[in-house]
């Protein structure tokens, strides 16, 4: 069963995939959101919690192989 990022991550969870993958970090991801860091950090480990992904280069893999970015 092939798992989908739509039907996984919530609205904010899949902004913040978008950003990783255009390469921002927690910083500068927060700082775009109006987030604070800590925030960030913990929908990045949900979101690789949720796809039982270990690493960021991972999740960027995937979320090429979802469509979800080019």
């Amino acid at each position: 069963m092939t798992v989908s990022i739509a039907d996984t991550l919530t609205i904010r969870e899949v902004e913040i995939v978008k950003l990783i993958c255009d390469g921002l970090t927690d910083k500068d991801v927060a700082l775009k959101l109006c987030l604070s860091t800590s925030t960030v950090r913990t929908h990045r480990k949900s979101i690789l919690k949720k796809l039982n992904i270990t690493k960021t280069v991972l999740l960027v893999r995937f979320a090429i192989e979802q469509g979800l970015i080019q």
